[in-house]
């Protein structure tokens, strides 16, 4: 029994690996700062979609559902399993977003990576990084913020119907994320032996457009008629990516046997590179962007307690060993408990 546990644990692990617990190497990109920002693009494009899922699917058959249900639908529609995600295979494949590295580039850059080595899981392809926002962000986030966060709206959808508050129902959706099903156990330490913030964040963040699909000041769907669902307002996808989704200033915990690699290469190859003007320009833009939420201070007082790794000893500033006020953590998480 334990045998075939063993083996059920390293599949899952496996197929996430391949294709939804890939990590993006956002230190990589401070080669490529000028790689062009694809918000336009990916706004166009979930617009689109919307609009073609409502004309063709929801409104033919689901007419009847609740806007939330509508909303659910919509996520599972551009993301309905591991080896489809409609977004990231359109927009790579034949749309007019740009990534870093190309394509046919992604093993290639796994061993000039922070993850490169003889480590668990051995070969992983890096997930490439796309500028959203003007964050830098790897495309996995993508595919956290539709499937992960669906699942985070799932939950939250629940509790509502048990009675809690909006607020108490997006913590026991947040309570969620940090589970064994979650980031401490498939799409973290079990298939890529680290334990990212930013993950977590582009899920929470996929939950609230879930939310913000239906139950917002201006919603983004409404009734045209008994019958008909439409868009009200069109999706803004810049809403949602912060710079809490870029892995080198939000960085990751990793495991002991992923940790000593991953530092090594951020010594060798990144404190000196953190001298340059434009990548020091970018993370003061980046700390003048953040802003505190329900997510971040749930998050810090787990840290606080032990509840959750802190990454801090793994961050850019400590390994480099740099004053404080050069290339520091995300300020968020330096916080009281509430803010």
């Amino acid at each position: 029994m334990k045998r075939f546990t063993a083996l059920i644990v390293l599949v899952v692990s496996l197929v996430s690996v391949q294709v939804d617990a890939l990590e993006a190497d956002q230190y990589q990109i401070w080669k490529n700062l000028s790689l062009p920002d694809s918000t336009d693009v990916v706004n166009q494009y979930l617009n689109e979609e919307l609009q073609t899922f409502l004309s063709t699917d929801i409104n033919k058959r689901y007419h009847s559902l609740s806007c939330f249900d509508v909303a659910q639908k919509f996520m599972f529609y551009i993301r309905p399993h591991f080896f489809l995600d409609r977004l990231k295979r359109d927009l790579i494949q034949e749309g007019d977003a740009t990534f870093y590295p190309e394509s046919h580039n992604i093993f290639e850059a796994y061993h000039h990576s922070i993850y490169r080595g003889p480590v668990w899981p051995f070969i992983m392809p890096v997930a490439q990084t796309i500028r959203i926002n003007n964050v830098f962000t790897g495309t996995d986030k993508i595919d956290h913020f539709f499937s992960s966060g669906r699942k985070y709206f799932r939950v939250y959808r629940r509790y509502l119907k048990k009675g809690l508050s909006s607020n108490e129902a997006e913590m026991k959706a947040i309570e969620y994320g940090n589970g064994e099903l979650q980031e401490k156990g498939i799409l973290g330490y079990w298939s890529s032996a680290a334990f990212s913030y930013a993950d977590l964040e582009s899920n929470y963040q996929g939950m609230r457009m879930g939310i913000d699909l239906c139950d917002a000041k201006q919603p983004v769907l409404e009734h045209d008629t008994a019958t008909t669902w439409r868009v009200a307002r069109p999706i803004n996808i810049r809403h949602y990516v912060n710079p809490l989704w870029d892995e080198a200033f939000n960085n990751s915990y990793f495991l002991s046997f992923r940790k000593h690699g991953a530092e090594k290469v951020i010594k060798n190859e990144y404190c000196e590179m953190a001298d340059d003007a434009s990548v020091q320009a970018l993370w003061r833009e980046y700390q003048k962007r953040l802003k505190p939420s329900l997510h971040t201070d749930y998050l810090r007082g787990l840290m606080k307690v032990g509840a959750v790794p802190n990454p801090e000893s793994q961050s850019l500033q400590s390994l480099c060993g740099f004053p404080k006020g050069k290339m520091d953590r995300p300020w968020v998480w330096g916080l009281p408990a509430h803010f």
